[in-house]
């Protein structure tokens, strides 16, 4: 984290705040229908990635690495985990537009 990141992650700035901040935001204010659409389609993804994987590892194996990976690139979950939110806010409010 640089020394200018608090700087554009405000939580009480409209404009500004945490990917995380932002996507409840938009989660508690939109229709139910399409956040639980929006779930089942990410939990679905989710699912299938896992499956995909436990083809070639077995579930222990794979939560291992997991908790390895977890540990060893912390800085880039996290720059993945706010990626990920900021695409589930845009696709939940491409939803509400159409």
């Amino acid at each position: 984290m640089t020394k200018y990141d608090a700087l554009f992650e405000d939580e009480d700035d409209i404009f500004g705040g945490t990917p995380l901040s932002k996507f409840y935001d938009i989660v508690t204010q939109s229709s139910s229908d399409v956040v639980k659409s929006q779930f089942d389609s990410t939990a679905k993804k989710f699912a299938m990635m896992e499956m995909m994987l436990e083809k070639y590892i077995s579930e222990d194996e794979l939560n291992k690495a997991l908790s390895h990976a977890k540990i060893d690139n912390s800085e880039q979950l996290n720059q993945k985990a706010k990626s990920l939110l900021i695409e589930w806010t845009g696709d939940i409010v491409m939803r509400l537009d159409s």
